[in-house]
């Protein structure tokens, strides 16, 4: 685990997480409580973005390509939804994991010299 690594991978991500928590609340907050099904299509949509899967039917009328453009949209932010949440794994684990690297690192170099 390197430095890079750490600030990419668990620094980065987890400040891009909180900042779309922190401007995303107008969205997901209804009557003053959080709405977790906006959450979660908030996040969702977010990170799976590269992975939706838009199907446009060509020879539907406008009312049926709308409505199956948003089927999409909310099939593709369930799966941003669990992309989401791996992200946020792997992020606590970098930013846990490397402290702890650097402190076994320490020690090990401090008991192979006393």
């Amino acid at each position: 685990m390197t430095l890079k690594d750490y600030i990419r991978k668990g620094v980065l991500t987890a400040a891009v997480f909180i900042l779309i928590a922190w401007l995303g609340k107008y969205f997901y907050m209804a009557d003053g409580e959080m709405d977790w099904f906006r959450f979660a299509l908030l996040y969702g949509i977010l990170m799976g973005i590269p992975h939706m899967l838009v199907v446009v039917p060509l020879k539907w009328d406008i009312s049926g390509t709308v409505g199956m453009v948003a089927f999409c949209v909310l099939i593709g932010g369930l799966f941003g939804c669990i992309i989401a949440v791996g992200l946020v794994v792997r992020a606590a684990f970098y930013l846990v994991g490397y402290p702890v690297c650097l402190l076994c690192r320490t020690l090990r170099g401090r008991m192979s010299r006393g």
